[in-house]
């Protein structure tokens, strides 16, 4: 004899199935760090914690050097991008000066500083924006020690003096905090004597920005955007991307994208004489009509040096320690679309699938076959859909 089940048991046991499902939906919406579906409460909430109060941080009072950030994604041209921006020798240029501080943050919370005081933090984008703070002021003496190790301070034209600093006083056996100590002021009067002062960051989601702009009147961001199909596709050589898991994480890097977009449209602060959009493959294949652009719009002089020092970097064999991301004036509109011509067409059909929402704010569209991948006379642009709503809020 079979046994019976009374009919509520059902209903009891489908309520709470439904239940744990929603509960893991949401720890995992809103728990998970590598997850960039936000709430417009999260984002408030964000903006509030960063805000000046809860990071101790003053209004800039105008004076200094302008800051500017060129906001980007690991694998999307930003090192052509920046060398074209530090052309100019009103430019004091940082490369990723959050790359170190990021890796210390993965292992310890807490920072040696020069005055011989140790300060700890809970959240890595607070402290992304104090410490941004400090560099956009110049205030190179407020950061961590761990900044002034990282060897990408040779990548800007003039922060390697510090560098060079620091190797003729190490060589004397000058101790190495001593020496930081010493050739801080160098870098500090390089930065302070510059009209601009960029840095190029992967690090940060614009949320972080949000406050800054408001602390900051003359702050400038450039967003990066590159097709993130080549993007994907050069972060897989870096162990990035792996077959099991292409789509999930082009899922997430696409959202991450699409976030910064939507956060850059519905932030007031960010109006269009502040925020600029611009495609690595335009940069890339117009070089000179779009830097003269971008040198508008952030006011520096487009001169004759700048020209000269552009048509040296594009003519090189190698514009940066970047192969796949570097252009050659010979053919730059085929370096440019060069990962066609190589990536299999099971990842591109992948990143198709999850990312078509970005494609419709960036002006993409699906590569249909193998044979329009392949044939760089078809074109993967289409015209721009400039208001979809915003599907982080539904």
């Amino acid at each position: 004899m079979g046994v019976i089940i009374p009919f509520h048991y059902y209903r009891r046991r489908k309520v709470f199935i439904t239940g744990c499902t929603i509960i893991f939906l949401f720890v995992i919406i809103f728990c998970n760090d590598k997850a960039f579906t936000y709430t417009k409460e999260y984002l408030e909430s964000l903006k509030k914690r960063q805000s000046r109060a809860s990071l101790g941080i003053k209004n800039s009072t105008g004076s200094g050097p302008v800051p500017v950030v060129i906001l980007t994604y690991m694998r999307s041209g930003s090192s052509f991008c920046g060398d074209v921006l530090q052309a100019s020798d009103d430019v004091f240029y940082l490369f990723e000066p959050l790359r170190n501080v990021q890796f210390h943050f993965r292992n310890s919370s807490a920072f040696d500083y020069l005055d011989d005081k140790k300060r700890s933090y809970t959240n890595f984008l607070d402290f992304a924006a104090i410490f941004l703070n400090d560099i956009f002021r110049c205030n190179f003496e407020n950061l961590p020690l761990i900044f002034f190790s990282d060897w990408f301070l040779n990548k800007g034209h003039k922060s390697k003096e510090f560098v060079a600093c620091m190797n003729k006083r190490t060589a004397t056996n000058t101790s190495e905090i001593a020496a930081i100590r010493q050739c801080t002021p160098v870098m500090k009067r390089s930065c302070l004597t510059s009209k601009h002062i960029i840095i190029k960051t992967i690090r940060i989601p614009l949320t972080t920005l949000v406050p800054l702009a408001e602390l900051f009147p003359k702050l400038r961001i450039v967003h990066l955007l590159r097709d993130p199909r080549a993007t994907l596709y050069s972060q897989s050589f870096f162990g990035m991307v792996n077959k099991d898991t292409s789509q999930e994480y082009a899922t997430m890097f696409c959202r991450r994208v699409y976030d910064d977009l939507t956060t850059a449209k519905h932030t007031s602060s960010l109006q269009s004489s502040r925020y600029f959009s611009v495609s690595y493959e335009h940069l890339a294949k117009y070089s000179l009509e779009t830097t003269k652009i971008l040198y508008n719009f952030l006011e520096i002089n487009f001169n004759a040096k700048v020209i000269s020092r552009l048509e040296n970097l594009t003519k090189a064999e190698n514009t940066c320690d970047e192969p796949e991301l570097c252009t050659k004036s010979s053919n730059s509109s085929a370096e440019a679309d060069k990962w066609r011509l190589s990536i299999p067409y099971s990842f591109v059909h992948a990143v198709d699938n999850v990312c078509h929402m970005l494609y419709s704010i960036v002006g993409l569209q699906s590569i249909p076959d193998e044979h329009h991948l392949r044939n760089l006379s078809f074109s993967i642009k289409r015209k721009n859909i400039h208001d979809l709503g915003d599907f982080r809020y539904i």
